[in-house]
């Protein structure tokens, strides 16, 4: 994947975050101590965003810097990486628990199916 690529696909994750935590270009620009046009050519990949950058917006979504720059669209083996990733942040037992519970998730759903 090419730099420009990735600057594309990391704006594009930011701008598809952003609407879905319901948030302005205003309120982010707010949050992050900026102004509102520097979020708009962010979300353009006008500006390159550095790691410090990436970790802001992460915090103020709800989601790893990772989950900025992967390509969601890539399928299962993208989505094994993000579960994973975020494992990564738990201890051992939480981590457990987590498992537990997508578990139950899984067997509630197949159940669903059958009915």
């Amino acid at each position: 994947m090419t730099r420009q690529s990735i600057a594309r696909l990391t704006a594009e994750n930011i701008v598809r975050r952003r609407k879905e935590a319901g948030l302005t270009q205003a309120q982010v620009a707010e949050r992050l101590s900026v102004e509102k046009e520097s979020i708009s050519r962010m979300e353009s990949g006008k500006i390159a965003l550095s790691l410090e950058r990436l970790q802001q917006f992460a915090e103020i979504y709800g989601c790893t810097v990772p989950d900025l720059v992967r390509d969601d669209s890539a399928g299962l083996g993208a989505q094994v990486q993000t579960i994973a990733d975020l494992l990564a942040l738990l201890n051992s037992e939480e981590r457990q628990a987590v498992i537990r519970f997508v578990g139950e998730a899984v067997r509630l759903f197949k159940a669903k199916e059958k009915n």
